[in-house]
């Protein structure tokens, strides 16, 4: 009986304490962006946001003057962006929900931006499109 007894209370006493630690939820609502693009650099980035473990970023575009698209992801640390892009960068193409691989988490950057251009010079203009910097499933890779 009295082994019962200490059973019981060695459980409840682990999941007081299981119940305590707090869980930080992926950060994996869609932010919308209406960025200028153009093949002249990666300056204009989108909004940063707080990345809260090493998933891809994920990102949609619905309209662009291109059909594919350069992106890139940073980390984001005391006002300076590194581009933590898995091979440099990814392409990403109207209309597909794709996801990009990188090292932001993984580096001790807490936050996530992603900077996009056109690939031809001959081409400018507005691209809208949803973001996210972290994701629960895996899409379409920009840059396997």
């Amino acid at each position: 009986m009295k082994r019962i007894k200490r059973a019981m209370v060695v459980t409840m006493m682990m999941s007081i304490l299981l119940g305590a630690i707090p869980v930080m939820a992926a950060n994996t609502s869609d932010t919308g962006y209406t960025k200028y693009t153009c093949s002249g650099g990666w300056e204009d980035k989108i909004h940063v946001r707080q990345k809260t473990n090493t998933t891809k970023v994920y990102t949609r575009i619905y309209s662009s003057p291109e059909t594919k698209m350069q992106a890139r992801v940073y980390g984001y640390k005391n006002g300076e962006y590194m581009n933590l892009t898995f091979k440099g960068v990814a392409y990403v193409y109207r209309g597909e929900n794709t996801s990009i691989t990188n090292f932001i988490y993984e580096s001790g950057y807490r936050f996530a931006s992603m900077g996009l251009r056109t690939n031809s010079e001959w081409y400018a203009g507005t691209t809208i499109g949803i973001w996210s910097p972290d994701s629960t499933r895996n899409y379409k890779v920009g840059n396997p």
